[in-house]
């Protein structure tokens, strides 16, 4: 299977119908039926492949200059003009054959033969299996896969491969990183919600791109991008391979996982999609992959970095993501010591945007990953904003202090918890509680932030509302939990010095700051405005 010219990525369109499509199809039927999304059997494959096509459209058909990504955001090009774009990397593409096939380990070599479950992030691994605990994720549910789903298994696991034992390396970005994509809004553009536009957003000029990205621009050649062309570039002795090794278009084609899958054989249902298809049944994995070293930047994924500048690709938080994360996917946010931005991608994209709408959307999505267990997958819709760089700073620094006053409040909350049950134990299910009834108004009050930005006293009343709904909030549910303790341990005093501490904390000087707030008069005492 050719991945360039045959149809194998999994679509809908906006009538409902399914389909499969070749990447350079995307366009197709655009006046009619447009196709509007990936539609996968599984989430993670769907993200992987959204990834996939803007990796593919980046590295084959990026336009030069930023003029030239305008014409096609306008004026989307036909399938046959994609077909011309992106026919030369066919030869780079074949996923099996003699020759060199797309992710796999360029040499043959003697490894571990593992059914094809196995290449799922997420079945349960050998020690499980030896162990008999895989109690919830079972064994044996994935024998055979069809092409098509092989292809997005492979890139699944090169793209997000957690910690698998030694020798096994993880991704590029490590294990479990956030991948973050700028689309078109679908509350106020709902026409532009199309698979087009989604994918063209989040792929830059070539100039912009090679700017901006880490990597050597000047290595050309095909093994620098797609390194499964040449021959692998192991580390079983430890090497590294930094972006000065690659060129900048190789973080899409990240290969930290030596595998070779086996040749599809008879033909029956795919454990997936239940498609029926030549199956793979299995593929061969050896230690000693691509290990990844240095200040890499993937273009789709946030990143913080420390005092000397050293990156760390963000990871879905246990749980998944919320508006505390907003300023980390969104705006960028400095912390202490530690500076957060955005994908690389997506300033590009809001950067580009401004002027033409104010209110786009991010979609976030990836693996909650701890070591080489997967907690779960998640994705998380929130909006983005295309402003002027000055606005933008006034946004990022009333954004910012709008989370950081939350966190504090929440941790008064737990402060004041633990002293009115005289224990130390974490009420976790009240600062959840606490972060999911406020975060409808948090988009709430940045909607009304936004409208106001530059207008200093309308910006404190709306951060003054923001405040009345954080003190509610954990008033309430202090309220609620206080007398939750221990059996008898109920003491009302302690509970009322604990409930006034905790409206005194909420007006420390701390919060104050962030939310540009007076000092509090003495006997005062704010409420929610919804």
């Amino acid at each position: 299977m050719n991945l360039i010219e045959d149809p194998w990525i999994p679509v809908a369109t906006r009538s409902g119908r399914r389909l499969r499509i070749a990447p350079w199809e995307l366009t197709k039927d655009l006046e009619k039926d447009p196709i509007v999304m990936v539609a996968a059997p599984r989430p993670d494959f769907s993200g992987a492949l959204l990834e996939f096509l803007i990796g593919l459209l980046q590295t084959e058909a990026a336009p030069e200059e930023r003029r030239d990504w305008a014409r096609w955001r306008d004026d989307p090009p036909s399938p046959a003009v994609l077909h011309d774009r992106l026919t030369p990397a066919k030869p780079h593409f074949e996923l099996f054959g003699d020759g060199p096939r797309f992710m796999q380990s360029f040499d043959e070599f003697e490894g571990k033969s593992k059914g094809i479950g196995d290449l799922i992030v997420d079945d349960p691994p050998s020690e499980m299996i030896k162990k008999n605990t895989d109690l919830f994720i079972k064994r044996d549910r994935i024998s055979g896969l069809c092409p098509s789903c092989a292809a997005a298994a492979l890139y699944v696991a090169n793209a997000y491969s957690p910690a698998a034992g030694r020798g096994h390396r993880t991704s590029l970005r490590g294990g479990g990183p956030v991948t973050t994509l700028v689309t078109p809004d679908p509350g106020s553009q709902p026409e532009r919600m199309i698979l087009w536009h989604v994918v063209w957003l989040n792929v830059m000029s070539r100039r912009d791109f090679e700017n901006s990205v880490p990597g050597n621009a000047a290595l050309h050649s095909l093994e620098h991008t797609y390194a499964w062309t040449a021959p692998t570039r192991t580390s079983e002795n430890g090497e590294v391979t930094t972006p000065e090794d690659m060129s900048p278009y190789h973080a899409f084609w990240g290969m930290p996982r030596r595998i070779r899958l086996h040749e599809p054989g008879e033909v029956g249902s795919c454990d997936l999609c239940l498609d029926r298809a030549p199956l793979v049944r299995g593929f061969e994995l050896r230690h000693g992959g691509m290990n990844y070293d240095g200040a890499w930047l993937h273009p789709l994924t946030p990143y913080s970095f420390d005092e000397a500048g050293v990156p760390a690709a963000f990871h879905m938080p246990r749980g998944g993501l919320g508006y505390k994360n907003w300023p980390s996917i969104a705006t960028g946010q400095k912390d202490r010591k530690i500076r957060r931005e955005p994908a690389l991608v997506g300033r590009n994209a809001l950067r580009l945007a401004r002027g033409s709408s104010a209110r786009m959307s991010i979609l976030a999505f990836g693996y909650d990953v701890d070591n080489a267990k997967i907690r779960g997958w998640y994705e998380y819709r929130a909006p983005a904003f295309a402003q002027e760089p000055d606005a933008g700073a006034v946004l990022k620094e009333r954004a910012g202090g709008m989370v950081l006053a939350a966190g504090e409040v929440a941790g008064n909350l737990r402060t004041a918890l633990r002293a009115a049950w005289k224990s130390e134990k974490s009420p976790e299910f009240a600062i959840s509680a606490f972060w999911q009834g406020t975060e409808a108004r948090f988009y709430q009050r940045l909607d009304e932030l936004v409208r106001v930005l530059g207008e200093e006293e309308a910006e404190r009343k709306v951060l003054k509302t923001w405040h009345d709904v954080l003190c509610t909030a954990s008033e309430k549910l202090f309220e609620t939990w206080a007398e939750a303790g221990e059996i008898g341990a109920a003491d009302p005093g302690r509970i009322a010095r604990a409930h006034v501490q905790l409206k005194k904390n909420n007006w420390k000087t701390s919060i104050r700051n962030a939310l540009l707030l007076p000092e509090k008069q003495a006997g005062k005492k704010g409420e929610a405005h919804d």
